[in-house]
């Protein structure tokens, strides 16, 4: 599945991700960093210093590897479901402010 726009693959809005659904320490923490890093990056964008943004982001692999190795997204509960979603897809929007990172194969 792709995540395009923060919507899921039936085209529902997914907005922002809701902490008080978290029912994971995994997700908590990753909401946490992406939180953090939109900060720190957003000057990095500004003066197009492509490489340090990057640098940054790839501090985000613990908590993604944490999140999938604890976290089942594709839940039965669809508001849980649909806010991992939402915090996965806003992970892939810092991303793609650097770079379209479905070209890294």
């Amino acid at each position: 599945m792709q995540l395009t726009q923060q919507r899921d693959c039936a085209g529902v809005d997914l907005g922002r991700p809701e902490p008080a659904l978290f029912e994971s320490v995994a997700e908590e923490r990753l909401w946490r960093r992406v939180q953090a890093l939109e900060e720190e990056v957003r000057p990095l964008l500004d003066r197009l210093d492509f490489s340090a943004a990057l640098e940054r982001l790839a501090d985000l692999r613990v908590e993604v590897d944490h999140f999938f190795q604890d976290v089942m997204v594709m839940v039965d509960e669809t508001a849980v479901r649909n806010n991992r979603l939402a915090l996965l897809a806003q992970v892939l929007s810092i991303f793609r402010r650097v770079a379209d990172i479905s070209y890294l194969r």
